[in-house]
């Protein structure tokens, strides 16, 4: 028998993502999430694991743009200092 996927509502990926409700609107109409009908119901509802590959992405985008002040060949350590 094959494995059923884990589905959640969107109040429910939104709790389990660490955002608001209209982040994952915004995830929605930017085509990064893809919520389907629920079978038997047809509410729409996000796959687990689309949301995860979406929290992950947006987790490591945080990280290198946080990372301003990367050290390249030839650049000073510390950000440049106020006139």
């Amino acid at each position: 028998m094959a494995e059923q996927e884990a589905l959640m509502t969107r109040h429910e990926a939104a709790r389990m993502a660490g955002v608001t409700f209209n982040t994952i609107l915004l995830w929605i109409r930017a085509g990064r999430l893809h919520p389907v009908a629920e079978p038997g119901r047809g509410r729409r509802v996000i796959r687990m694991s689309e949301l995860e590959v979406v929290v992950t992405g947006s987790e490591t985008a945080r990280h290198k743009t946080m990372n301003v002040w990367a050290v390249t060949a030839g650049a000073k350590d510390t950000p440049p200092s106020p006139a």
